[in-house]
């Protein structure tokens, strides 16, 4: 018997770095998937399968050691890096007594763009978490698979991410989540309205501040903890803008932008939740509103967060010429810009990318060709079914 299961990706339509500050976002699942093909072996040993990539086989004994240990065996056995999320998972799941010592085989296939921001690591998690939940018999809440992928993507791959990929890739749909409490309530988006995506192509290794962009993402992390702690909060969620405000003069200026963007984000994502659900707007009055949340959001990214970079802030405001609404959306540093788009309009978002090429060209700033997705909302979380 094999199991076929399949997750989406998600985009971060606003609530940027916020969910690791207990705060609040809007992520949406897209039609856009990873699917996973499960069965079980007669021999104790893993093997995962990914198109693009040689087969890797390891003993079914590495569940049972500590993260860092698997990824040192990992990377002896030169092993590619991606196969460290199946395998995290499989590490968590095991050692909460999931797993039933039996031999698998996970083979793995996408249409979701690699490297996009689109969260295709939350995916990968979801599938195996899925695949595994049928291969072994086991039931799990939404809410308890979603945490134990965070905490598989926090072990072997060292990831310090927040609650959000998964939440919505198990949820489906469109959620606005308080990270704090982890409650959610469902978002749509009205029938008129798509989610376009424009992938810059571009994977910065040093960040315009300097720093490297692979330690960055924890950098901005270990930046708010110390500013929550200088404030005396448990989190930047904690924390009101006029608050805030209050202390600029004694407050470290680095600390007060970080807290600055995270506190303003708070803010835009619970205004972003009003405007798409009290439906007391018309069409254009609410389009220009989340065009004008999601630029507040990319210039606090430029401005005050500093995970924007070059790329990402021409390609936004592109769109903005364009009369389209954009924001960086995930981590930063290079990847994806969210960028609704109204239906019969999709030629303004190749428009938009077409002259981001040119104002690159101008600037003499070498980019790579821009990609551009159209996609639908996925709704439901992960499914599967099983073939003989």
């Amino acid at each position: 018997m094999v199991w076929v299961v399949r997750a989406s990706g998600r985009v971060e339509w606003i609530g940027n770095h916020t969910d690791y500050n207990g705060g609040f976002v809007i992520p949406f699942a897209i039609a856009a998937y990873t699917t996973a093909r499960a069965q079980l072996l007669d021999r104790k040993v893993i093997v995962l399968e990914s198109e693009g990539f040689p087969p890797a086989e390891v003993s079914l004994d590495i569940l049972a050691k500590e993260p860092e240990e698997i990824k040192a065996e990992l990377k002896g056995l030169g092993i590619h890096e991606w196969t460290r999320y199946p395998i995290g998972v499989g590490e968590v799941l095991w050692k909460k007594g999931l797993l039933k010592g039996k031999g698998h085989k996970i083979s793995f296939s996408t249409d979701l763009p690699m490297n996009a921001g689109l969260s295709s690591s939350a995916s990968i998690e979801a599938a195996t978490e899925t695949a595994y939940a049928r291969m072994f018999n086991f039931e799990t809440t939404r809410q308890d698979a979603a945490s134990m992928c965070q905490q598989a993507e926090h072990g072997v791959p060292n990831s310090p991410c927040g609650i959000m990929d998964q939440a919505v890739v198990f949820h489906g749909g469109g959620i606005f989540l308080d990270c704090k409490s982890l409650e959610y309530k469902p978002v749509s988006l009205p029938d008129w309205l798509r989610i376009g995506v424009v992938d810059t192509g571009v994977k910065h290794t040093i960040a315009s501040t300097g720093e490297k962009v692979k330690s960055a993402y924890t950098n901005r992390r270990e930046q708010c903890e110390s500013a929550a702690q200088y404030l005396k909060v448990f989190t930047l969620r904690d924390v009101a803008m006029d608050s805030l405000k209050a202390r600029k003069s004694d407050m470290d200026d680095l600390l007060y932008r970080r807290s600055m963007h995270i506190v303003g984000e708070n803010e835009r994502t619970q205004r972003m939740y009003e405007i798409l659900t009290e439906n007391s707007l018309g069409q254009s009055e609410l389009y220009n509103e989340i065009r004008l949340l999601m630029m507040d959001s990319q210039l606090s990214s430029t401005n005050n967060f500093e995970n924007s970079c070059p790329e990402l802030d021409l390609l936004t405001l592109s769109c903005w010429l364009n009369g389209l609404a954009a924001r960086l959306s995930g981590g930063g540093f290079g990847g994806s810009v969210v960028v609704p788009v109204k239906r019969g309009e999709e030629h303004k978002l190749h428009a938009a990318a077409s002259e981001y090429k040119k104002i690159a060209e101008r600037k003499k700033l070498e980019v790579p060709e821009p990609k551009v997705y159209i996609f639908e909302v996925a709704k439901g979380g992960p499914e599967s079914k099983w073939e003989n």
